[in-house]
Order: structure tokens, then sequence, then C-alpha cells
């Protein structure tokens, strides 16, 4: 019994791996591979993106930029049936568990492909858990594109270019975390 549970344990590491270089393949090292957001830092973003969408008007458009499952999508939808979610993804295995956790919601639009090239200067709400290596390039355009007034919720990661407006300390398994709030000038 406990063979048989270890060599599916190793089969199943063996298939994230081989997922995992496919993805870093796939996007040339440009984005991280899908991690699905989880734990009190997830908690933490759907308070805080909450509490923003709360004191915004009806008819808000929110984004989550590289969505993954649409986990956070589809929590702030039902709390937020009168704001429209937008959720961008480019790794087709995300994009395909996106799709399935968000089909029952109308007030979610899917997009498959990279994030770097969608307009984003109509959300009052920006998510995003972009990994290492974006911070910059996400930070630029961010800093270009959104609207005044508009809102950046970043897990983890600090982009550049933008100035927090305010860091929520959490924690990821245990480990130190930050949510980084921005937010452009009126």
């Amino acid at each position: 019994m406990f063979l048989s549970f270890a060599l599916l344990f190793a089969a199943a590491a063996c298939v994230l791996n081989i997922y995992i270089l496919a993805s870093f393949i796939r996007c040339r090292g440009k984005y991280p591979p899908f991690i699905s957001s989880f734990g009190q830092v997830k908690r933490d973003v759907l308070k805080i993106a909450g509490e923003i969408l709360a004191k915004k008007a009806e008819g808000a458009r929110a984004a989550d930029l590289g969505c993954g499952s649409g986990v956070l999508l589809a929590e702030l939808a039902k709390d937020f049936p009168k704001t429209e979610f937008w959720g961008f993804e480019w790794d087709p295995v995300a994009y395909a568990c996106a799709r399935r956790k968000t089909g029952n919601y109308r007030n979610i639009k899917l997009c498959y492909g990279d994030f770097m090239k969608a307009d984003v200067s109509d959300f009052d709400l920006i998510l995003c858990y972009v990994g290492t290596g974006l911070e910059q390039e996400l930070g630029n355009k961010l800093n270009r594109e959104i609207k005044p007034g508009a809102v950046v919720v970043s897990e983890v990661f600090e982009l550049a270019e933008l100035k927090p407006v305010c860091r929520y300390e959490s924690s990821l398994c245990g480990v130190p975390a930050v949510v980084y709030v921005y937010q452009k000038n009126v």
C-alpha cells in the first residue's frame, strides 16, 4: 500500500515538474508557472479588493492579470454581481481551470493571451500575482496606462514605477508576505 502511494506521489511530482518546465519553455521564461492564490495572503487580497470595490460605484470594472484558476475572480464576482470582472491568463492549463471555475458567472470575462498586451486603461481595480521578473515591465505598463483613481493590488511582489499607498503584512504558509496596494493620483 505504501509503495503504491509513494509511486503515485512520485509520478504526480514528475508530471508537475514537466508541466512547469513546459510552461517555462512556452513563455520563454517571461511568466512564472501557474500557482493559485491560497492561504492567508489570498484571504487578505480578497478582503482588500472587497473593501475597494465596496467604495466604487456600480458598474466598476476589475481585472486579474494572470488570473490562474480564477479563484479570486469567482469569489469577488459572487460578492459584487454589479462589477464587471476580467481575467487574463496566458497558460492554457490555468485558463481551462479558470473557464471551469468562472463559467457560471455572467459578470466574468476571460481572455486567453498575454496580459502585457491587454489594454488596462479602463479598469478601476487591478489584481496581480506575477512572480519575479515582471515587476519592472508590469510596473511601467500600469504606471503608463491605468486611469487616475485606479487601484492596483499586487500579491507578494512589489511593482516598479508605482509607489505603494499601503502595505499589508500577511503570510504564505507561515512565511511572511506582503500585499501591496497602489493608487494612481486622481
